[in-house]
C-alpha cells in the first residue's frame, strides 16, 4: 500500500472515530441530564470501584452477556450500558428519569428490553438474560413511555 493510500485511509477511520465519539458524547449527555444528579452519582461510583473509571473495556471476544456475567452491575448502571448500546446501535432515546430509574434500583431483575410502539425507547421489563443474549420476560412495567408519552398498555393495570 502506498504512503499516500495510507495518509487518506487514516483520515478516513479518524474520522468515523470521531464521528462516533461525537455521537456518544451526545447520547451520555442527554442521558446524564435526564437522571437525578443521586443517580447519577450512584452510576458514576459504581463505575470508579468496578470499571477503574466511567469507561467500559470488553475483553477481545467478549459479547454483552460475557461482559455483564463478568461485571455484575446493579440494574441501574446495566439499565445505562442497554440504552447507550442501544442508541449507538439504532438511535433509540435514551433517558433515564427518576421515575423510570427508580424502577431499576427497586428490581434487580429489572432490564431495559421492551421499545416504545411509537419512539422505541426501551421501557424497563422484568427479565432474565440468556446465554445467547435473548431476555426471558418475567413481567413488565406499564405506563407512559417517559419520552414521547405514549400509554403502550392502556387497558392493563399498573405493575411496577
Amino acid at each position: 500500500m502506498t504512503a499516500a493510500l495510507t495518509r487518506r485511509l487514516e483520515k478516513l477511520e479518524a474520522g468515523r472515530r470521531d464521528e462516533y465519539h461525537a455521537r456518544w458524547q451526545a447520547g451520555i449527555d442527554r442521558l446524564l441530564l435526564s437522571m437525578d444528579r443521586a443517580h447519577v452519582t450512584l452510576l458514576q461510583d459504581w463505575m470508579h470501584e468496578h470499571c477503574g473509571g466511567l469507561t467500559l473495556h470488553r475483553l477481545p471476544g467478549e459479547t454483552w452477556y460475557t461482559l455483564l456475567d463478568r461485571l455484575r452491575p446493579p440494574a441501574l448502571v446495566r439499565a445505562v450500558w442497554i440504552l447507550m448500546y442501544e442508541y449507538m446501535g439504532t438511535g433509540a432515546p435514551v433517558a433515564l428519569p427518576p421515575n423510570v430509574a427508580e424502577v431499576y434500583l427497586s428490581d434487580a431483575d429489572a432490564v431495559p428490553a421492551s421499545p416504545c410502539d411509537r419512539c422505541a425507547y426501551l421501557m424497563p421489563t422484568q427479565s432474565r438474560l440468556r446465554p445467547d443474549g435473548t431476555y426471558r420476560h418475567v413481567g413488565r412495567y406499564l405506563g407512559a413511555c417517559p419520552v414521547c408519552g405514549l400509554d403502550n398498555h392502556p387497558n392493563e393495570e399498573m405493575t411496577g
